[in-house]
């Protein structure tokens, strides 16, 4: 009969492979970075990757890396390889660099011209989204802002004759179906904020619909809009492809232009804060996910 021995750590050296794993990651991680930094690009460079290694999605990795680090001295190497893998993949997918990459190669799928070079549009339609509202009920802009606010720009500059906004909110049904009101749906919150912006109500029309593909489902109806007419679509760069292949299946003639772009500049300088994981970039990368499983299912 054979018996099995199960070695396990002793405290003392459990804490002493922990105060290894933080040394050496925070060496690599941490301290060299910053020196660096601090070296070449100045202090508020320096300052600003500090910032970011106090982030949740930073720490989090960091504490990973440690605990992979711990196994791994302990010769659990499977389970050390597999954090260093998931780690490895958060990683990349939540760095500036790599999101920038891929958002540059996405949102340039669709060609558009510059706003110097469009000629005037009798209709230009900006899809739902990039608006929200205060806690005191009035409408603001959101992070997709720049589509209704491109739209205004195009007003004014006259290259648009007419402005139509879309999108409602989603109805839930039940015992909160109550709480929706219209001020709730992105086309009343875009309408009122074109209006303070300076554009007539009698130069806006508004549509429903609660997604992508049921707003261009209700813009395809109204053929007088874009029927032997010159009109445009405005809306998210990342979002445009969607919207164009949606636009060409239901018959709608209509040119993008795109607002919100979340591709950097080509000439926007390289920090060690873009190699750094970021909530925002993996939501970001996650929004691209979202596009992508839209094309597959046709929506």
């Amino acid at each position: 009969m054979t018996q099995t021995e199960v070695t396990t750590a002793s405290p003392k050296t459990s804490v002493f492979h922990w105060v290894q794993a933080a040394l050496l990651c925070g060496s690599l991680l941490t301290v060299l970075p910053v020196a660096v930094s601090r070296g070449f690009f100045g202090k508020s460079a320096m300052e600003k990757y500090l910032t970011s290694t106090v982030q949740p999605l930073f720490l989090v990795c960091f504490s990973l890396l440690c605990l992979g680090f711990v196994l791994f001295r302990r010769e659990q190497r499977s389970a050390a390889t597999a954090i260093g893998f998931i780690v490895a993949v958060v990683w990349c997918i939540s760095c500036g660099l790599i999101r920038d990459e891929i958002y540059r190669r996405w949102e340039r799928q669709v060609p558009f011209a510059s706003l110097d070079e469009l000629k005037p549009y009798d209709y230009v339609v900006v899809l739902g989204g990039g608006t929200g509202v205060r806690p005191d009920g009035f409408p603001q802009l959101g992070e997709g802002g720049d589509r209704a606010a491109l739209a205004a720009r195009l007003y004014h500059r006259g290259i648009a004759k007419k402005l139509v906004t879309t999108g409602e909110s989603v109805r839930i049904t039940g015992s909160i179906q109550g709480g929706f009101q219209e001020s709730d749906n992105p086309a009343f919150q875009t309408a009122l904020l074109w209006q303070e912006l300076g554009v007539p109500s009698e130069a806006i029309e508004k549509l429903g619909g609660e997604n992508t593909f049921s707003e261009m489902k209700e813009l395809a109806e109204h053929k007088e809009w874009w029927q032997d007419k010159r009109c445009a679509i405005v809306t998210s760069a990342f979002h445009m492809p969607r919207a164009m292949r949606l636009a060409k299946k239901m018959g709608i003639q209509a040119d993008p232009i795109p607002a919100h772009f979340r591709s950097p500049s080509k000439n926007q300088p390289i920090t060690f804060d873009d190699f750094l994981p970021k909530a925002d970039n993996l939501s970001h990368v996650h929004d691209l996910f979202k596009e992508w499983i839209a094309g597959l299912v046709g929506r």
